[in-house]
Parts: C-alpha cells; structure tokens; sequence
C-alpha cells in the first residue's frame, strides 16, 4: 500500500513539473528608470511679493522684527498697485533700532516689488535721486538694492557693516529668482 502511495505522488509531482515546463510565457519584469529631473529656479516672473520675501529674509536675520504688510490704503505714499509703481511693499522692524511706532511705520527697511523692470528701473531712479546731500531734510538716506523687480531699502540708523549683512542676505534670496550681479 505505501509502495502505491508513493507512485501516485510521484506521478503527481511528475505531472506538475512537466505541466510547469511546459508554460512558454515569459515574465520577466524590467525596471524603467524614472527620468531625472534636474532643479530649476524658481521663474521671476513668479517671484513671490514683498512679504514673503521679507519673510525669507527674517528667517536667516535675528534682527528682523514685526513686518507691516501694505495695502493700497494703508501705504502713505499712495503708489501701491497703481500704474507704473509696486505690486506690494512690506516694511521691517531692525530690533537694535529705537522705534516709535512700530505698529505702523516700523524702522528697519522695506523692500517693493513691481510689475516688471522697467517700473523698478524708474523707481530706483527716484530714490537714489532723492539721497543728495543738498536736499538737506527732504532728503532721503537709505542703503539701496536693486534687483530686476524688487528694490529692498535699509535704514541708516544700522551702520554700513550692518547693512552689508541684509545686503548677502537679500542676495541670497534673490538669486532663487535671478542671477545677482555685485553692485
């Protein structure tokens, strides 16, 4: 009996070895590599406006402090949004600066972002006009940046070695949306 047992799960074995040889199908599985897609910047054209900038800029600065955020409303020049001038404007607080009213006019610096170069060209032309010594009062004293379609200004309350520091800072974040030449 155990001799017939035998046979029977021999056969049993043989017939599914041959029946699993027999199948001519293939599956072999080849892997297809994922295409690599190389990091690009982000385009200016998409550059974020004057708050999330200055939001970038806090980040990486410990004297950054409370950020005012303009509307067309609030903006005491009256140039937010209108034709020719910035898209948004945003101001900072320096905290080793003495302030009056922060909640309002914080001391520090602002930066203005515009439509496109030539708005910024023209801009940056305004101001830098507006730092001649003979303007006595009426005249405005900042350290200047000026990027394609940005322009960060920073107080004179901060010495020059200060500002040099905003000015990498403000490098560093541009050149996420245009090369940076040296000023």
């Amino acid at each position: 009996m155990r001799n017939r047992l035998m046979k029977t799960v021999s056969a049993l074995l043989l017939c599914t070895t041959l029946a699993a040889c027999n199948n001519t199908t293939s599956t072999t599985t080849t892997a297809t590599p994922l295409p690599t897609v190389a990091p690009t910047p982000t385009p200016y054209a998409e550059m974020v406006d004057a708050e999330n900038l200055l939001n970038q800029l806090k980040e990486v600065n410990t004297n950054v402090g409370t950020i005012i955020v303009y509307t067309a409303e609030t903006d005491a020049n009256q140039l937010l949004g209108r034709p020719g001038y910035y898209t948004s404007k945003a101001s900072f607080e320096d905290l080793r600066i003495e302030q009056y009213d922060v909640a309002n006019d914080p001391k520090g610096g602002t930066v203005e972002v515009f439509e496109n170069t030539e708005d910024c060209d023209s801009r940056y032309e305004y101001l830098s006009s507006m730092q001649d010594p003979s303007l006595g009062a009426f005249g405005v004293n900042q350290y200047i940046y000026k990027y394609d379609k940005a322009i960060f200004r920073i107080s004179y309350d901060i010495t020059p070695d200060e500002a040099e520091v905003y000015h990498s800072a403000i490098d560093a974040i541009m050149s996420q949306y245009q090369p940076v030449e040296e000023n």
